[in-house]
């Protein structure tokens, strides 16, 4: 299942809130696609990350699988590939890379780094050598573009990250943290999420508009409801949105208005249930992650309130 997808910048926000540019290095050591290693191991039944590279070339169809020539000049991993996986330590930073050589006739290498950093007081350290020799962490290379890390037990308060060099990013169509290992040990989300507004047309259009971008994936279609209860009876319901209830309500305020919101989810059968402000710009993949995160919660959190931050 896919756990988390990279996001990569958007024309209208900072862009180091998606990726570190240093000497022709990309890095995604940043607030939106760092992977918190500590979360996920603390809260859910996850053993096992993995990383998914699709190039750009990925979405041909092969489906003969005797076509081993074009599979290997567009899957940079294949067991067939001549692959060094290093361990070392740079700058008191635990580093694993792979250089790998997905196509031998024009000689084109995409090379990708993986790290792990602590968390401390908010800020994020280095990890000292010393924890570095006491962890074992082993870097497993897989068919069809993707990393298996197996180092995620050893692990503890560290968040993941990888690099890649800048001219290898114009090859990449999408990038994932992956897992095979929670199959057995899925729960059944539904989300509802319910906002409450009042008179602020202009905020709901705007997340109406980004909504169709939210739901492309069938599987989040099936699994996101959501609930807009309109306090000052002003909203334009003669327009259908997919998946989407605009209920008007009498004005008992905000909590008065969640509350309405609540109501009408259970009656829908939702597992779980998000309240978001109206005013919220929100990235579109961060329900999709939450999604993700919930279908692996461990059973003893299932009655947790999980709280977004800035």
């Amino acid at each position: 299942m896919i756990l988390q997808k990279i996001i990569f910048p958007s024309e209208n926000r900072p862009e180091e809130l998606y990726i570190r540019k240093k000497d022709e290095i990309i890095s995604f050591d940043t607030y939106f696609n760092a992977f918190s290693l500590e979360k996920w191991k603390k809260y859910t039944n996850l053993k096992n990350i993995m990383i998914e590279i699709i190039l750009e070339d990925d979405n041909k169809k092969y489906d003969n699988e005797k076509d081993d020539v074009n599979k290997n000049k567009y899957n940079f991993v294949k067991q067939t590939n001549n692959i060094e996986n290093h361990i070392k330590t740079t700058n008191n930073t635990n580093e694993i890379y792979q250089e790998n050589n997905y196509n031998k006739e024009t000689n084109e290498d995409i090379e990708i780094k993986f790290y792990t950093k602590k968390i401390s007081d908010n800020k994020i350290k280095n990890i000292k050598s010393s924890d570095i020799e006491k962890k074992e962490i082993k870097n497993i290379k897989k068919e069809k573009n993707i990393y298996k890390i197996d180092f995620l037990e050893c692990v503890d308060k560290d968040i993941l990250y990888f690099t890649l060099k800048e001219k290898d990013i114009k090859k990449i169509k999408q990038i994932n943290y992956i897992s095979n290992d929670s199959e057995n040990e899925e729960n059944k989300v539904n989300l509802g999420l319910v906002m409450c507004t009042y008179k602020r047309e202009k905020y709901i259009q705007k997340f109406l508009h980004i909504l169709p971008n939210i739901l492309k994936s069938k599987d989040m279609q099936e699994k996101l409801k959501i609930y807009i209860i309109d306090n000052a009876g002003t909203l334009d319901t003669s327009k259908k949105y997919e998946n989407v209830k605009i209920l008007k309500n009498k004005n008992y305020g905000g909590a008065g208005g969640f509350t309405r919101g609540i109501i009408e989810a259970t009656k829908d059968n939702v597992t779980n249930i998000l309240l978001m402000d109206d005013d919220v710009e929100i990235e579109e993949n961060i329900i999709e992650r939450l999604i993700s995160f919930l279908t692996v919660l461990k059973k003893e959190y299932k009655e947790y309130f999980i709280g977004g931050s800035m």
